[in-house]
């Protein structure tokens, strides 16, 4: 009869280790979906800024061709000197900020995917957790079984 409060308290004890695990399997399913998401942030962000890049090029296309016919249409000789030189200008500007535009893209992306890799990394941890509390749980529901016997 003595024995029954201590298999209790065992019974107790696996049942907070078998708790634990579960919670450390669920955190660490809650992490691995926000390293999903994140990779799909980091998708969406490389489309987006994909196409804005295509929107700015095309745009920049516009812009030279208006400044070449406004050069033309002025009476300029647009092979030389000035005229040149600004439609050099034009294209290094509108170059340089389509490369600003691919380069916060890829940081951005590259954010999202560092996150996953946080996320990933923190579920593994929570699992783990919960897996170091489980066998703690069980070794002292044993340790509590082994007192009881004696």
């Amino acid at each position: 009869m003595a024995f029954i409060p201590f298999a209790l308290m065992a019974a107790g004890q696996v049942y907070q280790g078998m708790a634990a695990d579960a919670q450390g399997k669920s955190a660490q399913n809650m992490a691995n979906y926000n390293a999903q998401l994140a990779l799909r942030n980091k998708a969406q962000i490389e489309a987006r800024g994909k196409q804005e890049s295509i929107q700015q090029a095309k745009e920049a296309s516009r812009q030279q061709s208006k400044l070449l016919a406004q050069l033309g249409g002025s009476g300029a000789v647009v092979q030389t000197g000035t005229p040149l030189d600004i439609l050099a200008e034009q294209a290094k500007e509108s170059e340089l900020e389509n490369l600003l535009i691919g380069y916060d893209t890829q940081v951005a992306a590259q954010q999202q995917e560092s996150q996953a890799a946080l996320d990933r990394m923190q579920g593994d941890i929570y699992r783990q957790k919960g897996r170091n509390k489980a066998m703690s749980s069980y070794i002292g529901a044993g340790s509590t079984l082994l007192q009881g016997f004696s």
